[in-house]
C-alpha cells in the first residue's frame, strides 16, 4: 500500500516538469516539481523549528495556490 509520503518521494525525480501554477490577472508563475518537493522540506522544517511534533493536528487554511500546496506538502513530510 503506498502512502502520501511515497507519493512524496516521486515529485524530486520529475524534475523541472510543473506541478503546480499560479495565476495572478494575467501572469502565471510555474512551480516544478523539484522546487515543491524543496519548498515543502524547508516548510517541514520551519514546522519542527516551531514545535510541530509528529502527530499533531495542524491546521491549514488558506487560498488556493501553490504555497497552500508547499504548506500541504510539508504538513505531511513533518508527519502532522
Amino acid at each position: 500500500m503506498r502512502t502520501l509520503v511515497d507519493l512524496f518521494h516521486t515529485f524530486a525525480p520529475l524534475g523541472e516538469k510543473t506541478a503546480l501554477v499560479n495565476r495572478t490577472g494575467v501572469r502565471r508563475f510555474e512551480v516544478s516539481y523539484l522546487e515543491l518537493s524543496e519548498l515543502s522540506l524547508k516548510m517541514a522544517a520551519l514546522l519542527a523549528r516551531n514545535g510541530v511534533e509528529p502527530g499533531d493536528r495542524v491546521l491549514l487554511w488558506g487560498p488556493n495556490s501553490s504555497w497552500w500546496g508547499v504548506a500541504y506538502w510539508g504538513i505531511i513530510m513533518r508527519g502532522a
